[in-house]
């Protein structure tokens, strides 16, 4: 349902092409922990900050987004 609005479009858009354009560097690397590791941090800061900024909704990030 809030996808036919476009600001929220636009937010999937940014945080999508944000995450996808700062791990491009993890196609050179071993596929193993450790890099799925540093995937997951790194996501999960940025989608922290982009909380503390107000941009998703929730009173923690854990109610806001998750990273899998």
């Amino acid at each position: 349902r809030d996808w036919r609005y476009l600001n929220v479009r636009r937010l999937v858009s940014f945080l999508s092409d944000s995450i996808r354009q700062s791990s491009t560097w993890a196609v050179f690397e071993p596929n193993d922990d450790r890099l799925w590791g540093t995937l997951r941090h790194a996501v999960t800061s940025f989608l922290t900050d982009q909380w503390r900024q107000g941009a998703l909704l929730g009173r923690t990030p854990d109610e806001a987004f998750y990273v899998i």
